[in-house]
């Protein structure tokens, strides 16, 4: 995912993860040939990118099998379907996958202040270890709304601006 925060984020996000599969959420700031790089490592297949994002991640993806999926409308149209013709498809006939604790949900990349950003493999059980460790602390739910400032693809943002507000019915702001 190379997006700004918003719904689109969090909806590709989440569906990448209940699909099954491993969302690796990239940091807006990267260079192209950063994103090109992540992406290789990862084994990325799909990117989700908006439209501040589209150029970097074409030039991202030049010469490589990975897809594009605009999450608006890009001009002029990329071949194959965009994130608006996913939604309008709808979720009929869509199971979650059954996956197992120690598998990966998401690969997240460290800032590289030195060298190249070094990938952080997270197991659902890891996500579920921090949730349960913070409910036994702190009381979230629907009566809280969450201020969330920081980048989604910072770690402490996935956790504790849309997991645990999510996990906890609180609303996220």
């Amino acid at each position: 995912i190379l997006a700004a925060n918003g719904p689109r984020w969090v909806a590709c996000y989440l569906g990448t993860i209940a699909a099954g599969m491993i969302a690796v959420p990239l940091d807006t700031a990267f260079s192209a040939e950063q994103v090109s790089k992540l992406l290789q490592a990862s084994g990325t297949s799909l990117l989700f990118v908006d439209a501040a994002h589209l150029r970097a991640a074409q030039h991202a993806v030049a010469d490589t099998p990975i897809r594009l999926m605009p999450l608006a409308r890009a001009e002029p149209p990329l071949p194959g379907a965009d994130f608006e013709s996913v939604v309008r498809a709808g979720a009929d006939g869509f199971t979650p996958a059954q996956v197992l604790p120690e598998e990966t949900a998401a690969i997240l990349y460290t800032s590289g202040t030195t060298s190249d950003p070094k990938g952080v493999m997270l197991t659902h059980a890891n996500f579920a270890a921090e949730m349960e460790g913070v409910f036994r602390l702190l009381d979230i739910s629907p009566r809280d709304a969450i201020l969330g400032v920081l980048p989604l693809f910072h770690a402490l943002a996935q956790m504790a601006n849309l997991l645990l507000p999510l996990a906890g019915g609180a609303r996220i702001v």
